[in-house]
């Protein structure tokens, strides 16, 4: 493939995931006096028949469990306890919370 229409195809393909529609206009600004009008024509008419990039699947993170859930309240139970025990060591007496 010519490397003029390709670079109009891999244009497109942005413009596309940008949630674009790829005209001439559009890929003419973009990519300026690069590549030829008669080239911007024929990568408009070629991208979408032109093979596209496959997306990288991300990585899911894995759905929490009741156990993890479980296991995170006791832990800021725990801390609050903790926090609970600090503020009253530092507070006089008679300022204590209730």
């Amino acid at each position: 493939m010519h490397p003029e229409i390709q670079l109009v195809i891999d244009c497109c393909t942005a413009l596309h995931a940008n949630g674009k529609k790829p005209t001439v206009g559009s890929v003419k600004s973009k990519l300026g006096n690069q590549v030829s009008l008669p080239a911007i024509i024929t990568g408009l008419k070629q991208w979408p028949i032109a093979p596209q990039p496959k997306k990288e699947a991300k990585p899911s993170r894995p759905a929490p469990t009741a156990q993890t859930t479980d296991e995170r309240i006791q832990k800021l139970e725990a801390r609050v306890q903790l926090l609970e025990m600090q503020l009253s060591a530092l507070l006089p007496a008679k300022a204590k919370p209730i």
